[in-house]
């Protein structure tokens, strides 16, 4: 896995690249999108609240290219740590 990150903007939003093991905060995303064979280790909301890898079931499993993960309605994904693979993740712009 290359670290790595890229912005783009696009009409629905912004997308960025998350291509390495480092922990991102601060920024509230609403759909990742895997491109590779992934392990996501850190997944919760703003609040930290809600765990999102036990919430989604994905605790130490391998997501697939392709694979969705839509935050969960009235919430945003903001503290995300992959330990492997990558994703597009999506954020609105306001």
């Amino acid at each position: 896995m290359s670290s790595s990150s890229e912005h783009r903007g696009l009409p629905w939003g912004q997308q960025f690249l998350i291509a390495d093991t480092t922990a991102r905060t601060g920024l509230e995303y609403y759909l990742l999108v895997i491109r590779e064979d992934s392990v996501i280790s850190v997944l919760s909301d703003a609040t930290n609240t809600l765990n999102m890898v036990t919430a989604m079931g994905i605790s130490g499993k391998t997501l697939r290219a392709g694979d969705k993960l839509f935050a969960k309605k009235g919430h945003k994904m903001t503290n995300i740590t992959f330990a492997s693979g990558s994703a597009w993740a999506y954020k609105e712009d306001i």
